[in-house]
């Protein structure tokens, strides 16, 4: 049975994320739900699920405690796979939702690589997806770009048989380049919903959840300079084509960027993020 509902501060959360999201979706290129904007992103999403250390990540190794090898487990929003192959090994089997034939691709590719066999891919977004239920069900950094907010939980809630897990962003993504942002756009980044805000919507529809704040990740590693800009383009909402501000993205970066013995570059740019978690039983 769901908890009693608890609206913090009197506050109406379903219409305050909603309004969250619809401000941040005002901006042109911003890429939120469009499919295309991340099909492009593909090749970088597949170069940081290539990076990613099960032993040290957080969600990996939160999430992988939960699971049992017999266990069935849903990725809603799977992306390259950044978290789908660490974790497919763990258990019986994967589904994986992810809408973007970019990012499926990649997906796919590093699947046949790993020859991870217990792996299905399930082309749509998870609002059309059809899929049955599942021990435990993640996302990861996608709740915060859907409006309609409250039947996305009600369908993660349905499914889950044992253990729903939700990974997000706690200060916004471009909080790193956030001086950058305000030459770019002459204003401050705007704000999504973030896990204040998940944490309070969550409680307000009678689910309790755990929540916990994870180590930041490591540095991000770059082949070049020229990567790093296309990084930065991307989390300025600059579509890749849009260089009119690469002069100034390259002399903001080359002051954050240490170089490293392969010849590639590093730098730390991810904001903080935290797990949120609720069991069924």
């Amino acid at each position: 049975m769901p908890a009693d509902k608890i609206a913090a501060g009197g506050a109406d959360w379903v219409e305050n994320w909603a309004q969250l999201v619809r401000e941040r979706d005002t901006r042109p290129t911003r890429a939120g739900t469009n499919v295309n904007a991340w099909d492009e992103r593909a090749a970088r999403f597949a170069q940081m699920a290539e990076d990613l250390d099960p032993e040290s990540d957080p969600l990996v190794t939160t999430v992988a405690r939960s699971l049992r090898p017999s266990d069935s487990l849903l990725d809603v929003g799977a992306g390259a796979g950044r978290y789908t192959m660490p974790l497919a090994p763990l258990v019986g089997r994967v589904t994986a939702v992810e809408p973007s034939a970019g990012m499926r691709g990649a997906l796919e590719r590093g699947v046949a690589a790993r020859s991870l066999a217990n792996v299905t891919v399930i082309p749509a977004s998870w609002q059309d997806a059809a899929v049955d239920s599942h021990d435990v069900v993640l996302v990861a950094n996608v709740i915060q770009m859907i409006e309609d907010v409250v039947p996305f939980i009600e369908k993660l809630d349905a499914t889950a048989r044992r253990a729903c897990y939700l990974f997000i962003r706690v200060e916004p993504r471009e909080a790193a380049l956030a001086p950058l942002w305000r030459q770019v756009w002459g204003s401050e980044p705007l704000r999504e919903p973030n896990f204040l805000d998940l944490y309070n919507l969550l409680f307000s529809l009678g689910i309790r959840p755990q929540a916990r704040l994870a180590v930041r990740r490591p540095e991000e590693r770059f082949a070049d300079l020229d990567a790093a800009v296309a990084m930065a383009r991307a989390t300025l909402s600059l579509t890749p084509d849009d260089r009119r501000h690469d002069e100034r993205i390259r002399s903001f970066l080359e002051g954050r960027l240490t170089p490293q013995g392969d010849g590639s570059l590093a730098g730390s740019f991810s904001p903080q993020s935290a797990i949120v978690w609720w069991d069924k039983a």
